[in-house]
């Protein structure tokens, strides 16, 4: 995970944690990238500063491209595969089953762009046009080897200064940056996995909602899932569990859903006690200057 300034909370790192210990047994570490000493955590959390060449003030906004310090996280051993969090991840199930689908030294793993996916096809297209046109994954959720060789920080670090003051798009945004740089090897973590809330309990067509909660196949998976994100989604924790079942809740691209039941399926209550568990935590010290 990462984590700066003071946008998010111990409570969201701390819900991590918590079902990480209790669904992941064959997690070896829970690491928290910060740019300064968090109180209140876990105590399965060991905080690690992010390294000094992101800690540069470009690198926290827009696309966030300080999140690629993820790929030079200190104090992980070489060969060891890892799985990245967006702090606003809701974990229902066992982390292990994503970081087991890092078979090579250089697999990435991200969530899929909609209504595509990494593959055969993406690859040659990415070849043919000599890297400039690829697909962009999501990384909200990423899976790694600490072993892939080039590292992918170090390549970002390295191009991005050989640019100098006015850098390429890709360059500015840790997706872009980690799909175009991964693209031959990336993959996509399958929505048996995971899903954005978006995505997965919206629509933007009237009704699909419902019909898909009330579908026995796709009930039966998301009973299976092991991370939601609620990535894009305007109304966080503490809005979500101030809304009545069965009132609308929205993205920033005009999909709606339903927030209960009614929407989310078998998933809701587990879903909610995960936002209440996020909520609890707000009350705790969250930084030290």
């Amino acid at each position: 995970m990462i984590m700066w300034g003071v946008r998010y909370h111990v409570g969201y790192p701390n819900q991590i944690a918590s079902a990480i210990s209790e669904h992941s047994p064959e997690c070896t570490d829970v690491l928290l990238l910060t740019d300064r000493n968090r109180d209140g955590l876990h105590p399965s959390i060991r905080q690690v500063q992010i390294p000094d060449d992101f800690m540069r003030s470009k690198f926290f906004k827009g696309g966030y491209p300080v999140k690629l310090s993820l790929f030079l996280t200190p104090g992980i051993a070489n060969d060891t595969r890892c799985v990245f969090l967006d702090l606003d991840t809701i974990v229902l199930g066992d982390l292990g089953r994503i970081a087991r689908m890092v078979t090579d030294h250089n697999d990435v793993l991200m969530l899929p762009p909609a209504m595509q996916t990494f593959g055969p096809l993406s690859r040659l297209i990415n070849r043919l046009t000599n890297g400039k046109r690829f697909r962009t994954g999501n990384s909200s959720l990423v899976a790694f080897s600490t072993s892939a060789s080039p590292n992918i920080a170090r390549s970002f670090l390295a191009l991005h200064d050989a640019q100098g003051t006015e850098v390429a798009a890709y360059l500015k945004n840790d997706d872009l940056f980690i799909s175009w740089f991964a693209q031959s090897n990336l993959r996509a973590i399958p929505s048996s996995l995971a899903v954005m809330l978006r995505r997965e309990f919206l629509s933007r067509i009237p009704g699909q909602t419902a019909m898909r909660a009330k579908s026995r196949v796709r009930s039966a998976r998301r009973k299976e899932l092991v991370a939601v994100t609620l990535n894009g989604i305007a109304a966080k924790p503490e809005a979500l569990l101030a809304l009545p079942d069965g009132a609308t809740i929205e993205d920033d691209k005009g999909r709606k859903g339903v927030w209960g039941p009614g929407g989310f399926g078998p998933v809701f209550d587990l879903v909610r006690d995960k936002l209440r568990e996020i909520e609890r935590g707000a009350g705790e010290t969250t930084v030290q200057s």
